[in-house]
């Protein structure tokens, strides 16, 4: 962090300079009002700057005026140096736009403690301004995404502003706070099977035998990166199960209805007949 040190009096500086020091600043020194100006107008501004009150070509309350008629200097934290210690004075150097003053000759813990707390306004507003442009940028994207945006017809990928191709996914999550999670949709599922020569419901074993297989697809995530876990269990039993209960059921039933067809007083053929529809029908139910 940068400061400033503006004074006339060169025992003064090297005071202010070595204990702006010792707090981490990166201290420039000047001995009149117009560079201290030039210095605070300049590429490497400071953010907090000593002033004296009393200096060659300006003044300490003339510097703090002007400082606060920039509003790109609005932030500038400002300390005037004085020995006057009328109380009217120092409520003039307030008024000027000082944010505190320092009576000479002044108390090394006193310029700790009232640098500190400068350093810790300073903190506050890097930080408001930082939450100021979060929103701003975010409103930004928003408007950005509801333009037109260039996709490719085939793989799907978007055009970023730096004319780099990027998946969906990715150019989304880096214009919104939207996040993904991976899956397979059941029709991607069976291509993919297809692709891989697997069929979606059994699978060869080592051994040539072909066994029923359920295949089940979970998203996660590994830190920050999306990923699927796939699991493929063997249901061949519970299949053979399954398909043995569904024939005992339909030749329960078939034995039912052969029964009452035989109970009722019809004629042979019709009889036969009906009971030879009902085996049929079962046996395509079974299958």
């Amino acid at each position: 962090m940068r400061a400033l040190v503006a004074d006339d009096d060169r025992m003064t500086t090297v005071i202010l300079s070595a204990a702006l020091q010792r707090q981490g600043f990166e201290v420039t020194v000047v001995h009149d009002g117009i560079t201290a100006w030039e210095r605070i107008t300049g590429d490497a501004p400071p953010s907090l700057a000593i002033i004296d009150w009393m200096m060659p070509g300006l003044d300490g309350p003339e510097l703090c005026r002007r400082v606060r008629q920039e509003a790109s200097r609005a932030h500038l934290y400002l300390i005037l140096l004085t020995s006057r210690a009328d109380r009217g004075d120092l409520i003039a150097g307030l008024d000027a736009g000082a944010d505190d003053y320092l009576t000479k000759p002044f108390d090394a813990d006193e310029l700790r403690a009232r640098v500190h707390v400068g350093s810790r306004v300073l903190a506050l507003q890097q930080r408001l301004a930082e939450r100021v442009a979060e929103p701003q940028q975010m409103m930004a994207n928003v408007k950005h995404l509801r333009g037109l945006l260039p996709i490719c017809s085939y793989c799907k990928r978007i055009r970023s502003d730096s004319n780099y191709w990027e998946q969906v996914e990715s150019y989304i999550s880096d214009h919104t706070e939207a996040q993904f999670s991976h899956g397979i949709c059941p029709c991607c599922y069976e291509k993919v099977m297809a692709e891989l020569g697997l069929p979606a419901e059994s699978m060869d074993t080592k051994s040539g035998d072909l066994i029923n297989v359920e295949i089940t697809s979970h998203s996660l995530t590994f830190g920050d990166r999306p990923a699927a876990l796939v699991t493929a269990a063997d249901v061949t039993d519970r299949t053979r199960a399954e398909t043995a209960l569904a024939e005992r059921t339909a030749m329960s039933a078939l034995t039912a209805d052969v029964g009452v067809a035989l109970n009722r007083p019809c004629d042979l053929p019709v009889c036969l007949q009906h009971c030879a529809d009902a085996i049929v029908a079962r046996l395509d139910g079974a299958t």
